[in-house]
């Protein structure tokens, strides 16, 4: 993920957040390791290992408060191998901490792998997309990371993708671009700028065209 307040400052990172070693497959090992490159050296740097090892979550930044916050994933050697536990770095700590939350309207939190988490208006964080069992999801979650609250939201439109990239988003956060991660070239608009509960999702109309084949 890109850290762009940071990109502005001049200080261009990338974080790198758990994943699974692909020669231990046999083990299932999934890693807790968190690196933090820095384009401009060209370096890694190590942080703190996170507490719950995943692959396939989500993440993003609040620039304010220096807080990167971690959400769902998978890891198939938990009971609840779709991780239900919400994480946060701190910056100026180096340090993850494993947050205790509030579920509103008394709704069953069933996080997904290959989700896509992104600010949204105030001090909420919007979760959405991804797949469980090898099924596309549309459910919206929505993180009150002040009140620390989770709550579910209408996105009246679902995803047809179960995998996403890293979603594009605007300066003023009211609008965002979701584009899909496998062979199918969806791509799709998030207006965040609602004030009711419901965030609208379109999928646009685009075409795409070989620039390669034009030389």
């Amino acid at each position: 993920m890109c850290i762009r307040d940071r990109c502005r400052a001049g200080r261009d990172s990338l974080l790198v957040i758990s994943g699974y070693d692909s020669n231990l497959i046999r083990e299932k090992r999934f890693i807790p390791k968190v690196e933090r490159l820095d384009l401009a050296a060209k370096k890694f740097y190590e942080l703190r290992d996170v507490n719950y090892p995943r692959v396939k979550g989500a993440a993003t930044y609040i620039a304010e408060k220096e807080f990167v916050y971690l959400f769902a994933g998978f890891n198939e050697n938990y009971i609840n191998k779709y991780i239900d536990k919400i994480e946060r770095y701190n910056f100026k700590l180096n340090d993850w901490a494993t947050l205790k939350f509030n579920i509103l309207d008394d709704v069953a939190y069933s996080p997904s792998m290959n989700a896509v988490a992104l600010r949204a208006q105030g001090q909420e964080i919007l979760v959405l997309g991804g797949s469980r069992d090898g099924e596309p999801v549309s459910d919206a979650w929505v993180f009150d990371y002040q009140k620390m609250i989770l709550f579910r939201r209408e996105t009246a439109k679902a995803l047809r993708d179960d995998i996403l990239t890293l979603p594009v988003q605007s300066e003023d956060r009211k609008n965002a671009f979701l584009f899909s991660g496998n062979t199918v070239n969806h791509v799709y608009r998030l207006n965040l700028g609602q004030t009711d509960s419901t965030f609208v999702l379109s999928e646009l109309k685009v075409s795409f065209h070989n620039e390669a084949q034009k030389k």
